[in-house]
């Protein structure tokens, strides 16, 4: 039996990382691509221009979207990889939330490339992943592109994320949750992960870490991050959000959770959403999904509900959704090749019809229980 363990070779997190940009790409080519998230360009490209003051290195930037969707699509990241190579680039640089990530690291892929990480928000699996979240240009999930290897570098710069709409970093809390929950039934079902193999001792270790960290420390560190404070308590979650989900989630497996996400993608409505609080309700879905205990759900609940993240499906903008729209849902949810078939329950789109609506009723009883808090 093969067991296959992935990470990125070197992960940095710490104040002001971002500025040591140049010192990493000087060991990995002599001229980077650097693509970068447009709402925060003009902020990161300072920090960019200071890291190579004084450096003879050049380098090129594209603004994501500019000229092509603004997400991680087949046609976005083949514009990134003619415009790269037009501009003699020998490697890639993504600084941004996740569609920037996995823009950069799939024109890496295929250019074979080095490619560092620079997250902007505690949002996301993508910056020490191998994989690469593709979508229609209309933004309904299309396929997941693995990738030969994970990122040469990650630097977490612990400024620019607390600096970051509260928003942003409370939906990293259930996708990082989300580690534990899928690698919890995928492994119990012994399915391969995202690499090929089955799950290692540390794998499955990290993804424990993962959810004791979330649960000790998620609502002291949203408290932190609502007036842009690095704290100890911050330190522990970015790092859970982005090492220990990142590299938890691809080297166990995923399950229901983010299928039921990916679904969910198809409803134009939750488009105003981000991924995270999408995943926030398909963890919920798979709670039910799999009869978790009720003090398990509750835990659950509690914790999103006081982070004010959305545990029903009027709060993602679905509140008008009819039960042949929900089933509809469901058989996406369902189809040949999503991770809801590495849970250990048969499936079927009924089965998980029921499982959408019971979440859906539980996430509107634990409201009346539990009131937001940050």
């Amino acid at each position: 039996m093969k067991k296959i363990f992935g990470s990125p070779s070197r992960y940095v997190q710490g104040m002001g990382v971002l500025k040591e940009l140049s010192k990493y790409t000087n060991t990995l080519g002599k001229k980077p691509a650097i693509v970068v998230d447009p709402d925060i360009a003009e902020d990161m490209l300072k920090i960019v221009s200071e890291s190579y003051s004084g450096d003879e290195t050049k380098y090129y930037v594209e603004i994501l979207g500019k000229n092509s969707p603004r997400i991680c699509c087949e046609e976005t990241f083949n514009l990134l990889r003619k415009n790269a190579t037009k501009a003699e680039c020998d490697m890639y640089v993504g600084i941004g939330g996740g569609t920037t990530l996995d823009v950069a690291k799939a024109a890496a892929h295929f250019e074979k490339a080095p490619m560092i990480s620079c997250p902007t928000i505690a949002a996301t699996d993508a910056p020490c992943s191998a994989l690469s979240v593709v979508y229609h240009p209309n933004g309904v999930w299309d396929y997941h592109l693995f990738l030969d290897k994970n990122p040469n570098y990650v630097l977490v710069d612990e400024d620019v994320i607390v600096h970051a709409p509260l928003r942003y970093n409370l939906a990293g809390i259930p996708d990082a949750l989300s580690t534990y929950y899928e690698a919890a039934t995928a492994n119990a079902a012994n399915v391969d992960n995202f690499l090929g193999g089955k799950h290692t001792v540390i794998s499955e270790t990290i993804a424990q870490l993962c959810y004791d960290t979330i649960y000790a420390y998620g609502e002291q560190a949203a408290s932190a991050f609502k007036v842009h404070a690095v704290t100890p308590a911050v330190e522990k979650v970015i790092e859970a959000s982005t090492l220990l989900s990142g590299v938890g989630f691809e080297s166990n497996q995923s399950a229901a959770s983010h299928a039921i996400q990916n679904a969910m993608t198809a409803i134009p409505s939750s488009h105003d959403f981000f991924h995270g609080e999408k995943v926030t309700f398909g963890i919920l879905g798979q709670l039910a999904l799999e009869a978790w205990d009720d003090e398990e759900i509750d835990k659950y609940c509690k914790l999103c509900i006081h982070l004010g993240l959305p545990v029903t499906l009027a709060e993602l903008g679905m509140d008008n959704l009819t039960d042949d729209e929900i089933m509809e849902m469901a058989k996406l949810a369902c189809q040949e090749g999503e991770t809801i078939h590495n849970t250990v329950v048969l499936v079927t789109p009924r089965v998980v019809f029921d499982a959408i609506k019971t979440a859906d009723e539980l996430g509107k009883q634990y409201k009346e229980k539990y009131s937001k808090i940050i």
